[in-house]
């Protein structure tokens, strides 16, 4: 590498990084933290101490896309996290951090490599009616005022009405059932395809009763979507976004602050035809 171009014993400040964090952030003033902030997860430099803020210290907007936070700070405080991201056909080899020790249902595998997305696993259910296939992450690892987030990167194979999908918290240790209103009488909320409705819902329940549906708006389709979904437990809400689109809060029959949950996705055959699920990647955090 050319002289000047990294930090070393005689070059301690010449790295391309930094000359073009403190040229980019501090003489030019592009991406210096914004009055106005347009959505979570925006980067921004601190040069002032107004607002509270600290001088010279990497920010990030909150998932709301409400405050300035502080990057470090903000990615050590999140004390839990777990990540399923594909690599053998064992999904032990997949799984880490509190994702690791899930229940997998049904046959999984690899998929050919997509060359626009990435190594997929698929999780295939049997060919029956009512027979199941996804990751259950069966032990209740936490409450919505640990502030939990979750994120899935996914394909279906169909999207007829026989096929039904969840993917988000919930208060079961076991995989959801073959239902339209799987949250019945439990807490969680979720993303899902609901029978007979052509969009994806979020699905929401405080544990009582029947299962509040909210249309996202998106087609049930074969394309890959992202779903984010994480707690705001200060608002006493929940936030989700698909497939990147302006964040939605549900403060609505939504898990109590203290009732304990846990995530997973599955697909479920309603007709007599196998159902594969396809899964890129997913997260999950929680601060406690």
């Amino acid at each position: 590498m050319a002289s000047g171009s990294q930090v070393d014993a005689s070059n301690k400040s010449g790295s391309f990084a930094l000359i073009n964090h403190k040229t980019r952030l501090i003489d030019t003033g592009t991406n210096i933290v914004a009055a106005t902030k347009v959505g979570g997860g925006q980067e921004g430099y601190a040069t002032t101490t107004s607002a509270g803020l600290i001088k010279g210290t990497d920010l990030i907007t909150d998932p709301t896309g409400t405050i300035w936070t502080n990057k470090i700070s903000n990615l050590l405080n999140m004390t839990k996290y777990g990540v399923i991201s594909p690599v053998t056909t064992t999904f032990s080899d997949n799984a880490d951090g509190i994702w690791s020790g899930s229940t997998v249902t049904g046959t999984p595998t690899v998929a050919a490599l997509d060359t626009g997305e990435g190594l997929a696993a698929v999780y295939t259910s049997g060919a029956s009616a009512g027979n199941q296939a996804g990751v259950n992450r069966a032990l209740l690892f936490t409450t919505r005022q640990f502030n939990p987030c979750f994120k899935l990167r996914w394909k279906l194979d169909e999207a007829a009405a026989n096929i039904r999908f969840y993917a988000g918290f919930t208060s079961a240790t076991a995989l959801v059932a073959n239902s339209d209103d799987p949250l019945n009488t439990l807490s969680g909320i979720g993303i899902a395809c609901h029978a007979s409705q052509a969009n994806y819902q979020i699905f929401s329940n405080d544990g009582v009763g029947a299962t509040v549906l909210t249309t996202t708006g998106i087609a049930k389709d074969t394309a890959y979507h992202t779903i984010e979904l994480w707690a705001d437990d200060n608002a006493s809400k929940f936030w989700w976004s698909l497939d990147g689109s302006t964040p939605a809060g549900v403060t609505a029959d939504i898990p109590a602050q203290t009732t304990p949950l846990s995530c997973q996705f599955t697909v479920t055959a309603i007709n007599a035809d196998a159902k594969p699920l396809n899964v890129l990647k997913s997260v999950i955090t929680s601060d406690k």
